[in-house]
Order: C-alpha cells, then structure tokens, then sequence
C-alpha cells in the first residue's frame, strides 16, 4: 500500500510532502531526485512555517498527475480534476484534524512557547496519520492498479 511506502519514507528522514509524493512518483513518471528536490520546502507546513500541511500539498500534486495519466473513459468517471480535488480536501476535512500543520500537530493559539514547542517536537505520530489517509484517499479513489 502507499501508505506504508510514504510513512516508509517519512521515517527514513523525508519531510511529509517529499513522503507522499514519492510514494506515488514511479508510476507517474516523477524522478526520485526530482520529487526531492520539488517538495523539500513543502515540509513541515512550508518551510516549518505550519501552514498548509506539506502531505496535503503532496497529495493535491499527486492528485493531478494521477488524473493526468488516466485515459478519457477514466476521466469522464472520475468527473473534473477541480471536482476530484474539492473531494479530496473535504475527505480530508474529516478524516485529520486540519488541513494547517499546526493543526495536524494539535498546537492551539493559548499555549505557551515551551507548550508549542513541545508539540511540534512530538508531531511525527500525527503526521503519520494525515500522511496515511491522504494515501488512502488515492488508493480509494483511483483503485490500487492506477496507483500501483
């Protein structure tokens, strides 16, 4: 399953976008080095900033080169691309905490520096969860032979 290959290459030391979009990089004909270098500065929610979750981005990403690579019968299933990614956001919203690394990691505006700190030092077990179902999402949508 990707899945297992992303939190695979999250525990290898890939930051969560550079995970994801790996997990999905050979059947869309994404370089190993490429997909590196294209996502290293969507970890950590944007350059550590916890904006948008870089496994999030990732999957938006992977998303379209998927449906890129689907013939037109395909297509036309599967509805629009726009479609297709206002699902995967509202799945998401309901599967994670947030789509904001800050809330995936559970930090909240009232806590105190050493509090926050605490919290993103400790986030790699909920990024893991939000990694895992935005792979899930895929592999649910698209079936495992596309995404294979």
């Amino acid at each position: 399953m990707k899945s297992e290959i992303a939190i695979a290459n999250f525990d290898s030391g890939l930051n969560c976008a550079q995970s994801v979009l790996l997990a999905f990089a050979p059947e869309n004909g994404l370089k190993e080095e490429t997909v590196k270098i294209a996502a290293a500065a969507l970890g950590g929610g944007i350059s550590n900033r916890k904006y948008i979750c870089g496994a999030v981005n990732a999957g938006a990403i992977a998303l379209s080169f998927i449906y890129s690579n689907l013939d037109e019968a395909a297509k036309t299933e599967l509805d629009s691309l726009n479609n297709l990614k206002n699902e995967y956001i509202t799945n998401l919203e309901k599967r994670i905490s947030g789509l904001n690394c800050w809330q995936v990691a559970g930090l909240c505006e009232g806590d105190s520096e050493e509090e926050t700190e605490r919290k993103w030092e400790n986030r790699r077990s909920k990024c893991k969860e939000c990694i895992s179902e935005v792979c899930k999402f895929m592999e649910h949508k698209f079936g495992k032979t596309r995404t294979e």
